[in-house]
């Protein structure tokens, strides 16, 4: 989807097992370690396309893709001890490992090239 104007392309990310089901980042609410959390939402919950829209880049060095938030502040993580996905408030790189994902089956080098690289602002 079009990001912002002068921005980077912002993507929905969605099962073809579950097509009305996204992800996105949302508040945890206070019930969790971290303030935000990554969640799988009935798109029938009307949220608008900035609550769902997500942004995206690609690691080059891990070939791996990294999902942040419609404003590229928080980026969904796995910290140590946890199996849980969390929102990761800050810069994709201090984000570290735990928020790179690698796709399976892995994407096509011309799939990556749309992607911005995550050594770029991704806002």
């Amino acid at each position: 989807m079009a990001g912002p104007q002068g921005g980077k392309p912002k993507y929905i990310l969605q099962s073809s097992a579950w097509a009305n089901t996204v992800a996105r980042i949302a508040s945890t609410t206070g019930t969790s370690f971290s303030s935000k959390g990554f969640y799988a939402t009935d798109l029938d919950a009307a949220y608008g396309p900035d609550k769902i829209a997500l942004s995206v880049c690609y690691s080059h060095t891990h070939k791996a893709l990294a999902f942040g938030n419609d404003a590229g502040d928080v980026w969904a993580y796995v910290h140590k001890g946890s199996w849980l996905v969390y929102g990761y408030k800050g810069s994709r790189k201090d984000a570290g490992d735990g928020a790179l994902w690698q796709p399976d089956p892995p994407f096509t080098a011309e799939e990556f090239d749309k992607i911005p690289d995550c050594t770029v602002d991704t806002r």
